[in-house]
């Protein structure tokens, strides 16, 4: 309970074992938006049975319209530069599909990859589990054409899984793109060194997240 402020700043993690996960940036950006808009929030906490964050906001004088409704919906669902369209048939393998394969312990973060090549002609699989992602590509569960790989997951992190990809898959057969809020230049160096043929800082774009992987679909299709 003496640590339920400390949760609030930025950069701040509390950790009850040697994993790390996130960069403690989440709450911090939350609260602060929170008061921006004249609200609260606090957190209750009990062991073993779970932790409740309670936001209090006051309540919006504008009207509830039908447009409003509207306006709101078209917002949500708005895809900078959705038109740009990406044609990666020219890199299947003997008419079969390219799969695409991504690791990350966020299900939100997966959801938005699973969206971006919704419209595409490439077979997306996709796990939270470091551990399980890990497993199908050693055993050839899943044989993927590509892995976009987070960084930061509990237990076993991306630059050990890449490591271990590598002891199997050099770099020009499997392309590993890592994906991470890790935006140091030690850790650029790190993951390069350790075999990543590239690196995308989130938050991304659909238009980088989709080049970047016809990009190396092709550089491993002509190798």
């Amino acid at each position: 309970k003496d640590k339920f402020h400390q949760i609030f700043y930025l950069f701040e993690q509390i950790q009850t074992d040697k994993t790390s996960k996130g960069t403690g940036l989440g709450l911090s950006i939350t609260k602060k938006f929170i008061e921006l808009n004249k609200g609260k929030i606090w957190l209750s906490s009990e062991l073993k049975k779970g932790s409740t964050f309670h936001i209090l906001l006051p309540k919006s004088k504008m009207k509830r319209t039908s447009n409003n409704i509207a306006n709101l919906t078209k917002l949500s669902s708005l895809d900078f530069n959705s038109d740009f369209q990406f044609d990666f048939k020219e890199i299947s393998h003997n008419s079969q599909k390219s799969i695409i394969l991504a690791i990350d312990d966020e299900i939100s973060n997966l959801q938005v990859l699973e969206h971006y090549f919704s419209e595409s002609n490439l077979i997306f699989r996709f796990t939270d589990s470091a551990e399980d992602g890990l497993d199908w590509i050693l055993s050839n569960k899943i044989k993927p054409d590509l892995i976009l790989l987070d960084i930061m997951m509990p237990r076993i992190s991306g630059f050990d899984i890449l490591s271990k990809i590598r002891e199997k898959f050099p770099i020009t057969n499997l392309p590993v793109i890592l994906l991470t809020a890790k935006n140091q230049l030690s850790d650029f160096v790190n993951g390069f060194e350790l075999g990543a043929n590239d690196y995308i800082v989130k938050p991304y774009t659909k238009i980088e997240v989709l080049q970047r992987v016809k990009m190396h679909l092709n550089i491993s299709r002509i190798h």
